[in-house]
């Protein structure tokens, strides 16, 4: 079938089926047509596969995902055709949603914490239902997440959607910087887990409150501008945003849903939230060496002590590291098991429990200054019999 976006009407088992034709989109994989439903009176959305030589296995998949994302308007498999007699070719139709992508929302809107936290519960809540039919997203992206009038989100990306553990078609067609680094380019299949999604859904968390998309890092995915707009809302959300983008998987909680419990103003991490009390990222002056393996991002984690953490420049010495509150090395939280949970030594480590404290070093230096002049004097004693 020629594209369907070709013709204003498109027939089905010879008859007339959708009339008003209008291509909105053009995917790597899908044109999404926008049409009216003749024998329902409302307008659908059509995804017309291209550029795949087997595409029986694709659309079942996205009916599956798609099933699991909107269960009250699961997709169907439509055979189509622009012509009565022509050659029918199969769509996948979906309800049409009148709304706005979720890049222009973010980018034009000023978003409260409390309509922030909503849209993100309801996509986490999308992506939770998808983990819970063994299916992964594996990238989320802002343009494929719709906010209608009232101001709910819908999650409308299907063809990126994999089994779990599947073994992926091409992994190009991901946008790398919203996929976790262990898939991305990923062609095992040994890393398509719902902890993927976890990653991204942080980044796009990131994105809401900030309107600023991931950088190609994957060590430490968001920007310096989105980590100062996420200061200026609430210290819980750079919580969640950095635990969820931590670049080891196992760093991560098992799936989004087990973080839906955050996403409210009331029950947002803090310091002393377990697991959620020391989340260490890159260092943020490593950006002036393009040869570190690590990348750009300020730490989440403040010390004990409140000091300042250097936003640029590089600190002159190794005091001034730990001044800082890091080191030169990046530090990640403490892992979680599968549950989510955390071990008692984690436990105690995430809250915030302070390390012994080192001695000063005029102290030091004093002490062995001393044991240097009681050994030079016993020599010069020994040295007189």
């Amino acid at each position: 079938m020629s594209n369907p976006s070709d013709t204003q009407t498109l027939y089905s088992q010879g008859r007339p089926a959708f009339t008003e034709v209008e291509l909105v989109a053009r995917g790597a994989t899908f044109d999404i047509v926008r049409a009216r439903d003749i024998a329902s009176d409302r307008y659908v959305a059509l995804r017309a596969l291209r550029g795949k030589d087997d595409p029986t296995t694709l659309l079942q998949r996205v009916v599956e995902a798609g099933g699991a994302l909107s269960p009250d308007a699961p997709p169907r498999i439509e055979a189509v055709s622009s012509t009565p007699g022509g050659p029918a070719g199969e769509v996948v139709l979906t309800p049409w949603i009148d709304g706005r992508s979720l890049r222009e929302v973010a980018r034009t809107d000023s978003i409260s914490i409390e309509h922030g936290l909503a849209i993100a519960r309801d996509i986490a809540e999308a992506i939770a239902r998808l983990n819970d039919n063994n299916y992964v997203l594996r990238a989320l992206r802002p343009d494929r997440i719709l906010v209608d009038e009232e101001g709910r989100a819908h999650v409308i990306e299907l063809a990126a959607a994999l089994p779990k553990n599947a073994r992926p078609d091409d992994p190009a067609e991901v946008e790398q910087v919203w996929a976790a680094p262990e898939i991305a380019r990923e062609a095992s299949g040994m890393f398509i887990t719902p902890r993927a999604d976890v990653y991204s859904f942080g980044c796009t968390l990131a994105f809401i409150f900030s309107g600023e998309a991931p950088c190609e890092s994957p060590e430490s995915p968001i920007t310096a501008e989105a980590w100062r707009s996420l200061a200026g809302v609430d210290e819980g959300v750079a919580r969640l945003v950095a635990h969820m983008t931590q670049p080891m998987h196992k760093n991560r909680l098992a799936s989004v849903g087990k973080y839906i419990a955050f996403l409210t103003p009331a029950t947002l991490p803090q310091r002393e939230s377990k697991g959620f009390g020391a989340i260490s990222l890159a260092a943020p002056w490593t950006v002036i060496n393009p040869r570190s393996s690590l990348s750009a991002g300020p730490l989440v984690t403040r010390p004990k002590t409140d000091a300042p953490v250097r936003e640029t420049g590089a600190p002159s010495t190794r005091s001034s590291l730990n001044e800082a509150g890091t080191s030169t090395e990046s530090a990640g939280v403490a892992e979680p098991d599968d549950a989510g949970a955390l071990s008692a030594a984690e436990s105690a480590d995430a809250a915030g429990t302070a390390a012994p404290a080192r001695p000063p070093r005029v102290l030091t230096a004093g002490l062995i200054a001393l044991v240097l002049l009681g050994l030079a004097a016993a020599v010069m004693h020994l040295s007189r019999l």
